[in-house]
């Protein structure tokens, strides 16, 4: 099927519970920027299935990229008013929502057939990569900050997030170094894409994706498995 036979296919798939990779679950760990956007591209395309988990409330300056909240939500918890306003998109998705942060006592949270990592903070990615690969549950890495910043599909076969992670202390951050709006955008577009790739049985690009939307560039670094990694080497 071409490209193009592919995009048509999409074009006219929302809601459409004919579709069997729709009904496969996905747990969005963040519901900030990437993690809002991300939903709506879901919800819209008739996924069946997704758990919420974050335990923020929204503020006045989530508003600058958090596609699903307004004035009137400051104050309240993003995963409440996430469900309530993907719920007025698609009233026939399945929402589950966990008022709480990750940490290794509670990632069994995690039931999902896929994972989206929207979470700004390292030690979180690290917790949801060991559980998804002793859990063999693929899951998208995806970090954005300023105007830039990094994609893949991690699973249990592929290099995990400690292969290519090499110094987590120097991580960028949204909150070190301010976020580009249009940069979130194209951050979850790429690890929407994927996540629909893979639970298609498509084809899909195994590579970290790096891209730059201010000069705009996107790269593709080849990333090995680690033989010596503390989680996925044999």
């Amino acid at each position: 099927m071409s490209i193009l036979d592919e995009i048509k296919r999409y074009k006219h798939s929302l809601f459409d519970h004919n579709d069997k990779s729709k009904s496969k679950s996905i747990c969005i760990v963040g519901v900030g920027g990437l993690g809002t956007t991300a939903a709506d591209m879901i919800v819209r395309e008739g996924f069946k299935s997704i758990i919420l988990i974050d335990d923020d409330i929204i503020e006045l300056s989530n508003l600058q990229r958090q596609v699903l909240y307004d004035e009137r939500d400051i104050g309240k918890f993003k995963v409440d008013i996430a469900k309530q306003k993907l719920l007025n998109i698609n009233s026939s998705v399945k929402i589950k929502t966990h008022q709480t942060k990750i940490t290794q006592d509670n990632i069994h949270l995690i039931t999902s057939t896929l994972v989206l990592d929207c979470c700004d903070n390292i030690d979180t990615r690290f917790i949801i990569n060991k559980f998804c690969y002793e859990e063999n549950i693929p899951w998208v890495y995806t970090t954005v900050a300023g105007d830039h910043g990094f994609a893949k599909i991690i699973t249990p076969e592929s290099a995990c997030l400690r292969c290519f992670y090499k110094n987590p202390k120097e991580a960028e951050t949204s909150q070190n170094i301010g976020i580009l709006n249009t940069a979130v955008h194209l951050a979850s577009s790429i690890q929407v894409t994927l996540a629909f790739q893979y639970l298609n049985n498509k084809e899909y690009d195994n590579s970290l994706i790096s891209f730059d939307i201010w000069n705009p560039k996107i790269t593709k670094i080849k990333v090995k498995k680690n033989p010596n990694c503390k989680i996925c080497g044999r």
